[in-house]
């Protein structure tokens, strides 16, 4: 039996207090749940290994890169035979700003592409773009210019739950259409 109940409130309250640290910082550092749109899926392991790639870590001087965050996700259900269709992909992404020419900033990001195991696209997309083999669908880089004379980097992927045709890029033949506000 407890003599000194004086100590019995801080003693809770402190347990409290720790047990909602320890929620806070696994609520803050946890994965996201993977986002869903029909058959298809967002993977955290690959969100992960895309935002700690160089392409979305290492920038050239004189410019800001943004924090590389989940984007748009996509889901073309259909078999893969028909003529235009749209992408199944995810994209994680990020905002890059200052002022260097575009030049420049293609230049610099077809070097690191090289050499950190990209290989640029004979047709590219936007500014530059590339992909990097990484099992059955590559990843998808791709440079653009926004209104706003920024950048975007972003890396697209194949969800899972996507049907294995949908993976157009990995031989050329995917194009993005500028939906958004260009930012």
């Amino acid at each position: 039996m407890i003599k000194n109940l004086n100590w019995a409130g801080p003693i809770l309250m402190a347990g409290v207090l720790v047990v909602g640290v320890v929620a806070s910082y696994r609520a803050a550092h946890s994965d996201p749940a993977p986002r869903k749109l029909g058959s298809c899926t967002t993977v955290p392991e690959t969100v992960r290994a895309i935002s700690a790639d160089p392409m979305l870590t290492r920038h050239p001087a004189g410019t800001g890169l943004g924090e590389a965050a989940e984007g748009m996700l996509t889901c073309n259900e259909g078999t893969g035979t028909g003529g235009l269709e749209a992408l199944a992909a995810a994209e994680v992404g990020a905002r890059l700003s200052g002022s260097l020419p575009e030049a420049a900033v293609r230049a610099f990001y077809a070097d690191l592409a090289q050499q950190s195991g990209w290989r640029a696209d004979e047709r590219p997309t936007g500014l530059f773009s590339a992909t990097k083999p990484t099992g059955d669908c590559p990843w998808w880089f791709v440079l653009s210019s926004t209104r706003d004379r920024g950048y975007r980097v972003q890396v697209y992927y194949q969800p899972a739950g996507a049907y294995a045709a949908s993976c157009a890029w990995a031989d050329g033949d995917a194009i993005l259409l500028p939906l958004g506000g260009g930012n």
